[in-house]
């Protein structure tokens, strides 16, 4: 908790009260999220690459709208995003003392990611990957602790799979990343339960990506 504290802090300052860049790309998702309060509801996200054809998810929308509740001001739509940014680090503790066995690495990967410059930075772009930093570690998190015998492990790795390909859709690359892990790591084969609760996690975070 006090990595987490330290690291929000340290986003916190290096955003308060105005250090953004509100370019094309802001503008156009921070009126979509407004609209989307407004009940203009939307299944189809931010184009990819600046093809017309191609789409993120929807989901960076949805996030975007929460903060945009209480006030217009991007502002804390930043600090919203610094606030799962800062969650990342607890993730990144706790995968790096599983690996290691050993909450000294853990703390010490944690203080790392707390005042990396790429994760600083990170938090303060409003922009869809910024939050995969969070739900990227988050996929990692689940398939180690499958791997370690945790059943519910497969079902969040599938979730923030699934999350991850909703707010970039190049994530999709994580599906071979998957693939290649399981042949490595060689895990139980889930049973039924656990492979449906699994699939309907993953078809159910990509369900907008899937309807479009």
């Amino acid at each position: 908790m006090a990595i987490f504290i330290f690291a929000f802090a340290v986003r916190f300052l290096s955003v308060w009260p105005a250090n953004t860049i509100i370019g094309f790309d802001q503008a156009r998702d921070l009126f979509d999220s407004a609209k989307i309060l407004q009940g203009d509801l939307r299944i189809i996200g931010p184009t990819a690459g600046n093809n017309p054809n191609l789409h993120h998810g929807v989901a960076w929308l949805y996030f975007m709208a929460v903060p945009l509740l209480f006030s217009h001001n991007p502002i804390y739509a930043v600090l919203w995003n610094s606030l799962f940014n800062a969650f990342s680090v607890i993730i990144i503790y706790l995968l790096a003392r599983d690996l290691f066995k050993s909450k000294s690495v853990g703390a010490v990967a944690g203080l790392i990611t707390a005042v990396s410059y790429y994760f600083v930075s990170f938090s303060g772009w409003l922009s869809n990957p910024t939050i995969t930093l969070f739900t990227v570690s988050l996929f990692f998190f689940g398939v180690w602790k499958y791997y370690e015998g945790r059943k519910w492990g497969l079902p969040l790795a599938m979730f923030f799979l699934g999350l991850s390909i909703q707010f970039e859709l190049f994530f999709i690359y994580l599906i071979p990343v998957f693939i290649i892990l399981w042949v490595i790591l060689k895990p139980k084969f889930p049973s039924l339960k656990i492979l449906s609760y699994s699939l309907l996690a993953l078809s159910f975070t990509l369900s907008t990506m899937i309807a479009t």
